[in-house]
C-alpha cells in the first residue's frame, strides 16, 4: 500500500476543516459570524483522529491553518450560501400553480438567506478582502451572479414594457439589489424586528427587500412605447417569460 503524501495530509485535514465550518453555520454557534474562528485544529485532529501534534508539525499555529483553509475555499469554489440560495429559486420553480412574480422570488430569497449561517460567514469573509484570492473570488462570484440575474431582469423589465434609464446598466440595478440584500440580512440578525414586512391591502407578504427590489425597478426604468419591438429573451430559464412585476408596468402613485 502506498504512503500518502505530505500534501494529501494536508488536504484531508482542509477538507475536514471545510465539513466542520458547514456544520457550524448549521448549528447555534456562538459567535457564527466570525466563520474562519469556528474551526479548531483540536477540533480537526480529534475529527480525523490523530493528535494535535500531528497537525502542528504541519502548521505551525493556528493562524496558519485559517489561512490555508481560507486558501482552500477559495480554490476549491466553496461558496458559503450557494446551496439555500438554489433550494430557494428551485423550490419555487416546482410549486403548482402560476409563474412566481418578482415579489415572490424578493420575499423566498430574503427569507432564504436571512436565516441562513451560511450566509453570515459569507459576508465575513469580506474581513479577508486584503487577501487578493478572497477578493478575486468575490469577483467571480459576482460576475457569475450578473450572468444568472441578466436574462431573468431582462425579461422582468420587458414583460412589463419598460426598459432601463439610460446611461444606467443592469449590472448597476445588480449590485444595488445585492447590497439592500446584505445589508438587510445583516439587520435582521441584529433583531427581527428590524426588518418586518410592509403592510398592504390584501396584495400578498411584502418583505423589505422585495420592496426595495420593485423601487429599484421602477428607479432604473422607465415605460417605454408599448408599440416598439420586444427583445427575445432565452427560455432556457424556466418560467422566465411568464414573471410579472406585482406592481405592473405603470408608475408609483
Amino acid at each position: 500500500m502506498s504512503r500518502i503524501s505530505l500534501e494529501q495530509r494536508r488536504e484531508s485535514y482542509l477538507d475536514i476543516g471545510c465539513t466542520l465550518l458547514e456544520e457550524s453555520y448549521h448549528s447555534a454557534v456562538p459567535n457564527a459570524g466570525l466563520a474562519l474562528s469556528q474551526v479548531k485544529l483540536a477540533d480537526v485532529a480529534d475529527r480525523c483522529g490523530v493528535t494535535k501534534g500531528a497537525l502542528y508539525h504541519l502548521w505551525g499555529s493556528q493562524e496558519q491553518y485559517w489561512d490555508d483553509l481560507l486558501s482552500y475555499l477559495v480554490r476549491t469554489n466553496t461558496l458559503f450560501g450557494a446551496t439555500e440560495l438554489r433550494a430557494a429559486f428551485t423550490e419555487m420553480y416546482q410549486e403548482n400553480g402560476p409563474p412566481p412574480t418578482v415579489r415572490k422570488f424578493a420575499n423566498a430569497i430574503f427569507d432564504s438567506l436571512s436565516t441562513s449561517q451560511a450566509f453570515v460567514h459569507n459576508v465575513s469573509l469580506f474581513s479577508y478582502l486584503a487577501d487578493q484570492e478572497v477578493h478575486d473570488s468575490f469577483v467571480a462570484e459576482f460576475e457569475g451572479s450578473i450572468a444568472l440575474e441578466t436574462p431573468i431582469l431582462e425579461a422582468v423589465i420587458s414583460e412589463t414594457n419598460r426598459k432601463l434609464v439610460e446611461p444606467h446598466t443592469l449590472v448597476e440595478l445588480i449590485v444595488a439589489m445585492s447590497a439592500l440584500l446584505q445589508g438587510l440580512c445583516l439587520q435582521r440578525r441584529l433583531g427581527e424586528e428590524r426588518t418586518t414586512d410592509l403592510v398592504t391591502q390584501g396584495e400578498g407578504r411584502l418583505t423589505l427587500f422585495a420592496a426595495g427590489v420593485e423601487a429599484l425597478i421602477l428607479s432604473y426604468t422607465e415605460p417605454q412605447d408599448p408599440t416598439a419591438n420586444q427583445t427575445v429573451h432565452p427560455t432556457d430559464t424556466p418560467g422566465v417569460l411568464e414573471v410579472a412585476l406585482d406592481f405592473g408596468s405603470g408608475e408609483p402613485s
